[in-house]
């Protein structure tokens, strides 16, 4: 019943403990779809697709709160602002590493070019 109690009616160490977990899993989450080159369109309709379960989940705690007098709502809030941080931040770390990645391959491109004309042939590797 007690550990019951400190989900219920958190105290700030429970928050925070919450939310170090909560930030670790979405920033992992983003991650891993947002430098994937499979997805075209970047990691935003999955970003739209955690804010509609987080807004599902928000309605859902904020009834469950209404009805039994819990505190359970900042379990949903938490992420939610967490999850829009993350968005901000992500693309334009996307979009740097893409025109980074544009950048090298230009440069490495000449660089086999320069072997090609110097030795009159592509190198071996």
């Amino acid at each position: 019943m007690r550990l019951l109690n400190q989900i219920t009616y958190p105290k700030i160490k429970t928050i925070l403990l919450f939310s170090v977990f909560s930030f670790l899993f979405l920033v992992s989450y983003v991650w891993n779809f947002s430098f994937s080159w499979a997805f075209i369109f970047g990691v935003n309709d999955y970003i739209i697709f955690l804010l509609f379960t987080l807004f599902i989940g928000f309605i859902i705690t904020f009834l469950i709160d209404k009805k039994h007098k819990t505190k359970l709502k900042i379990y949903c809030i938490i992420p939610l602002f967490q999850l829009l941080i993350i968005s901000l931040a992500a693309n334009p770390i996307r979009t740097w590493q893409i025109e980074k990645s544009k950048n090298e391959t230009v440069y490495i491109s000449e660089l086999i070019e320069n072997y090609k004309t110097q030795y009159k042939n592509y190198p071996s590797s």
